[in-house]
């Protein structure tokens, strides 16, 4: 997990330098990639853990 500093330096170096997007962790990379050549796969795997989450509408 980040401390909100880290992430408040990351996102203040995205938008000086413009950036549309900013992935901070490497599961979130990976996720990126994985769905841009499998998207029906990760749609699935995002529901399912998506799901899983206390109070979650979609059980």
């Amino acid at each position: 997990m980040m401390s909100s500093q880290t992430v408040a330096n990351e996102i203040a170096e995205a938008v000086k330098h413009r950036k549309r997007d900013l992935v901070l962790t490497f599961n979130g990379r990976l996720t990126v990639w994985l769905n841009k050549f499998f998207p029906a796969f990760m749609d699935k795997q995002v529901y399912k853990h998506m799901a899983k989450e206390p109070g979650s509408p979609f059980k």
